[in-house]
C-alpha cells in the first residue's frame, strides 16, 4: 500500500498469493528507490522455504526478482542514492548471524559487506549515504562445566550484547 503524506491516496501497489510473501517481521523494512519509482523489499516462498529481494514498480505494481541469490530471512532493505546498489540485512541459514549484502541494481550481483561474527538486524543510511548505522549484536557462548556428575555444578553464563555501530564511508564508491 502507497498513499500520500497526509494520508490521502491510498492504493495497493502489488501482492502476492498462496507460498509466497512481502515480508513482515521485527526489524523488516522495505525501501524507495532515489527517485521515487521503484520500491524494493524482502520477499519469500514458505513453501520453498526462502527469501530475496525483489523490486516493485510504483506505476505499475509489476514485481520484478532482480537478484537469483535466496536467503534463510532477509530483513532490511536500503537503497543507496546512486540508484545501483541495494542494502539488505539477511541471514544464510538459521543459525547464522545476520550480515549486511550489497545487491547490484539491476543486475542482482550480492557481495557480502560485514563477514564478522557479529549480527546486523537493522540498517540505516544518511540521506546522501556516506554513513550507515546498524544495529550490531554480538552473542557470546554460554559455558558449563561440571566438576563432577552428582555434586558441585557450576555454570558461567554471559549475555548477548548490543550496540549501535556508526560506518563512514564504508559503502561508497567514489
Amino acid at each position: 500500500m502507497i498513499a500520500n503524506a497526509d494520508g490521502t491516496g491510498e492504493r495497493q501497489v502489488a501482492e502476492r498469493h498462496g507460498n509466497e510473501f512481502f515480508y513482515l517481521g521485527a526489524f523488516s523494512a522495505l525501501s524507495w528507490s532515489p527517485d521515487g519509482k521503484t520500491l524494493a523489499s524482502p520477499v519469500g516462498n514458505s513453501h520453498e522455504n526462502y527469501m530475496s529481494v525483489a523490486t516493485v514498480s510504483v506505476a505499475s505494481g509489476e514485481i520484478n526478482f532482480f537478484t537469483p541469490q535466496k536467503w534463510d530471512t532477509v530483513k532490511q532493505v536500503a537503497w543507496l542514492t546512486d540508484g545501483n546498489n541495494v542494502l539488505i540485512t539477511a541471514r544464510e541459514q538459521v543459525s547464522s548471524s545476520f550480515k549486511i549484502w550489497k545487491l547490484s541494481y539491476p543486475a542482482g550481483e550480492a557481495q557480502k559487506v560485514t563477514n564478522d561474527l557479529n549480527s546486523y538486524p537493522a540498517i540505516s543510511l544518511t540521506a546522501d549515504s556516506s554513513l550507515l548505522a546498524t544495529v550490531q549484536t554480538e552473542t557470546v557462548a554460554n559455558i558449563g562445566w561440571r566438576k563432577s556428575v552428582i555434586t558441585n555444578t557450576r555454570r558461567n553464563s554471559h549475555p548477548a550484547g548490543t550496540s549501535i555501530s556508526r560506518l563512514p564511508g564504508l559503502l561508497m564508491e567514489r
